[in-house]
């Protein structure tokens, strides 16, 4: 019956049979309130401050309980309070999901989500970062550390015949100041793929933070600067290595990562240049002990960097980077790399043994380090996930601060 509907909807609006229905001024605010928390709902879902969101939700508590407590009087004109307070306070929720909803499916659903609210954009309203901030992230000292290290080992392995600490420190100095100085300018040659990528567009350049003449202004000084330390404060071949590492990274193998996947085995050759520079420090000479070393960070860095191609593949499929992971979605070309430069990094870690740099200690060590390094690779072939290529990564990067520690155990023993 039409009309027993009717009453039906209205006891259910009141809360019960016995109240009167609500005034129409009153239903208006109902609606008008109900509209706020919608607009409110809709404008902070644009915004990633949910303080700011959370303190409105709380705002708009009160409204709603004094809104319920209209709506809901009895036949005596007392509110029942406690029924309109759960009202309020679970709408309100339920307003308070509906902001954070989306931000959750951004999560579970990246592809859907991440064109209009990319991951790496930082808030609306946050602070614009320090100028230092944004030198230190051209520069990537973090990244330079590794190579920094590679440096200083190869330096004790060589076992300069006398240690100088104006020396030493000119090398630590002047290295780190040249690999920073070719991270910076490798970031102005690659600004424009670098805002292609998830990882990368918050980075100064594409974020439009920096200039690239100022950028590369930067980069210049840092390389000019270490290589002037090297040269006065070490020596001259020291410096012409550094050189050599900061030429072919910058001139060579940046410009051709878009144009051919070679451009990883040309990576490999600066980023076996530091222990070059140590052995240069050390000895003032660069003989077979040192290339023999050269060769074990030449091999170890394709499966490190082939792990970290197939981990980011999707990265580099945008910025137009020609990696394998790339060129052969299948993972087919990866894992047959990854193998086969595990394979030859096994025997060639075990070459300072042979051309008499290290002992039996470290010949044993190398042999557990290759075979579990190839095992990771092996993985990575077999399973071509994004997991096992982590697991690799990880593995590298524990695998080579190892081999040289053992060489320098072994020496020490020695």
């Amino acid at each position: 019956m039409p009309g027993r509907h009717k009453a039906t909807t209205i006891q259910r609006r009141v809360g019960s049979g016995l109240g009167s229905p609500p005034d129409p001024a009153e239903s208006r605010g109902a609606l008008v309130y109900q509209r706020e928390v919608d607009q409110t709902v809709t404008g902070f879902r644009q915004c990633a401050d949910r303080r700011s969101a959370l303190s409105v939700m709380g705002r708009l508590v009160p409204v709603r309980l004094g809104m319920e407590a209209r709506l809901t009087k009895g036949s005596v004109g007392a509110p029942r309070s406690g029924a309109a307070a759960g009202r309020a306070a679970g709408r309100s929720i339920m307003g308070w999901r509906r902001l954070r909803a989306p931000r959750r499916r951004a999560m579970l659903a990246p592809g859907r989500a991440l064109v209009t609210m990319p991951v790496s954009d930082p808030p609306i309203d946050a602070a614009r970062p320090p100028l230092s901030a944004d030198l230190v992230a051209l520069a990537r000292p973090r990244l330079a550390v590794l190579g920094l290290i590679m440096v200083v080992l190869s330096y004790a392995a060589a076992r300069p015949p006398a240690f100088h600490a104006g020396a030493f420190t000119a090398l630590v100095a002047g290295a780190m100041l040249s690999l920073c100085g070719a991270s910076a300018l490798n970031q102005v040659m690659e600004r424009d793929a670098d805002a292609q990528m998830k990882r990368t567009m918050g980075r100064p350049l594409p974020a439009g933070r920096m200039t690239r003449r100022a950028a590369a202004a930067y980069g210049l000084a840092l390389t000019l600067g270490g290589l002037a330390i090297l040269v006065v404060g070490v020596n001259r071949l020291t410096a012409l290595s550094a050189a050599l590492g900061w030429l072919v990274y910058v001139l060579v193998y940046t410009p051709l990562k878009p144009v051919t996947t070679l451009a990883t085995v040309v990576g490999a050759v600066p980023g076996a240049v530091p222990v070059l520079m140590g052995w240069a420090a050390a000895r003032d000479s660069l003989d077979l002990h040192a290339w023999t070393l050269f060769t074990i960070l030449f091999l170890w860095q394709l499966p490190h960097f082939l792990a970290i191609a197939w981990m980011y593949r999707a990265d580099y499929a945008r910025a137009g980077f020609k990696v394998l992971s790339t060129e052969d979605p299948s993972g087919d070309a990866v894992s047959r790399h990854v193998v086969n430069y595990g394979l030859a990094l096994l025997p060639a870690s075990m070459l300072p043994s042979i051309v008499g740099l290290a002992g039996h200690v470290y010949f044993f060590g190398a042999v557990v380090l290759g075979v579990a390094y190839l095992a990771c690779g092996v993985a990575l072939a077999r399973e071509r996930t994004g997991i096992a290529a982590r697991r690799l990564l990880k593995a590298s990067v524990y695998y080579l601060p190892l081999l040289f520690a053992l060489l320098a155990l072994d020496q020490w023993i020695d």
